[in-house]
């Protein structure tokens, strides 16, 4: 699956200076294994697993990771 932190933004509020690497090692430490970060047109794309998704339908879209973020942060 591929999240647009764009979009993310909408719903959440992240810490200033966080990277997107960083970004990415929080989410497959606490939530969803992310496996790369992409940077398309000013925008940075996540892509999670989707395997890791299977029994946490709430992460299906950008508002449940919004959420997850928000939690962890």
């Amino acid at each position: 699956m591929k999240l647009s932190l764009n979009w993310i933004s909408d719903y959440v509020t992240l810490p200033a200076g966080l990277t997107p690497k960083e970004l990415a090692h929080q989410l497959t430490m606490s939530t969803v294994e992310v496996e790369g970060v992409h940077e398309i047109v000013g925008d940075l794309v996540l892509e999670i697993d989707n395997k890791s998704l299977t029994n946490r339908p709430d992460l299906w879209g950008h508002y449940g990771v919004a959420r997850e973020l928000a939690a962890i942060f």
